[in-house]
């Protein structure tokens, strides 16, 4: 008990010590605080030292560490000039120490959260920006695509109808020859020019349906039989069994040229991912506010690395194409204010959703 008594004598002498000699807090003023606020005895520091600490930081802020240095100092001063016993100097010492280490650990503390707060939102805006200068680089590929699409439209449209024309006159022609290897080696010239034809036309109304601002025309229309008229346009292999399941009045306001587009574009992509042959499912039914349609596929499904952006420009798993399918079928449905979706197991086939408003 001696010994603490001792201690408080040493942390007074040297708090009275260094209150006199800085002229910015008066010594007496503060004693009073102590005492009136905290219920600390000035001459009873050691055993409150935390407190004593805490109300002279709430006295003179950050200017609170430098009276405590200089309380050090005179504590030093007076140990080497034998004034105080080594051993209490060393206790003195640990008491003023351990109320500075535990509030500057605390501001450390605090330092590193603001710190880590400050490195994620760095991260954050770095994301944030890294996607942003994709999307301006995205957009002004796009609008070379747009210049592309115009060109295309004008300059290469009117030859190919020609050609077109031409090749019906041929084929026409060369069904009127004989039977024998040259006629039938000729037709299937003919066959693989027009397959072609129609991949060139395909990627023309591609880009034109991409770059091309979408006004849909709206009027009621029967979807059961507007699917029923655009599978009688699409080439389906023999070895693809195709199903339609239509539950329901499935007459809605909507453009009936855009899900002539948008469906021609799916049921083809379902066929080309079945190069082996399977099945293409078509399931319609309606609800009272929206109509949905879904085409499923049993082909090969789509890599995880490809999903997240199935629906961009130039994006294709195929080894032909301009990957300006998907995202023109999005164009189109986002335009009738739809909402398109899919779901994929690799191995396993495909299936894509589109919802319609009844009343767009």
């Amino acid at each position: 008990m001696g010994f603490l008594k001792g201690v408080d004598r040493i942390i007074f002498e040297c708090v009275d010590a260094t209150f006199s000699r800085y002229r910015f807090i008066r010594k007496e003023a503060f004693y009073q605080l102590l005492e009136s606020s905290y219920g600390i005895n000035p001459e009873h520091l050691s055993s409150n030292y935390d407190a004593f600490h805490q109300a002279l930081k709430n006295q003179l802020g950050s200017n609170c560490f430098k009276v405590e240095r200089k309380i050090l100092r005179i504590l030093k001063e007076r140990t080497k000039e034998g004034i105080y016993r080594h051993t209490d100097e060393i206790e003195a010492f640990n008491i003023i120490t351990n109320a500075i280490i535990k509030d500057t650990n605390r501001e450390l503390q605090e330092i590193k959260k603001f710190q880590s707060n400050r490195n994620g939102l760095i991260k954050a805006l770095k994301n944030k920006l890294a996607e942003q200068d994709d999307k301006l680089k995205n957009a002004e590929r796009m609008a070379a695509i747009g210049e592309t699409a115009s060109m295309v439209g004008h300059d290469i449209r009117n030859p190919l109808q020609s050609v077109t024309g031409e090749l019906y006159l041929i084929s026409h022609e060369v069904n009127n020859m004989p039977d024998g290897e040259s006629k039938q080696a000729i037709q299937e010239s003919l066959e693989i020019i027009e397959e072609n034809l129609i991949y060139i036309n395909k990627i023309i109304v591609d880009l034109q349906d991409y770059a091309r601002p979408l006004i849909p025309e709206m009027a009621n229309v029967n979807i059961a039989g507007l699917l029923s008229s655009i599978l009688q346009t699409i080439n389906i292999p023999a070895n693809i069994k195709l199903n339609v399941e239509t539950n329901g009045d499935l007459t809605l306001k909507t453009d009936a040229a855009f899900i002539r587009r948008a469906v021609t574009n799916l049921v083809n992509n379902a066929i080309q991912a079945m190069p082996s042959g399977g099945g293409v499912t078509l399931i319609t039914f309606k609800t009272d506010k929206r109509v949905t349609l879904s085409i499923l596929d049993t082909g090969e499904g789509i890599p995880e690395e490809v999903k997240e952006k199935m629906f961009r420009p130039l994006v294709t798993t195929k080894s032909k194409g301009q990957g300006l399918g998907l995202a023109v079928v999005k164009r189109l449905i986002d335009a009738l204010d739809g909402n398109i979706s899919f779901e994929s197991e690799k191995g396993k086939g495909t299936k894509f959703t589109i919802e319609l408003p009844v009343n767009a």
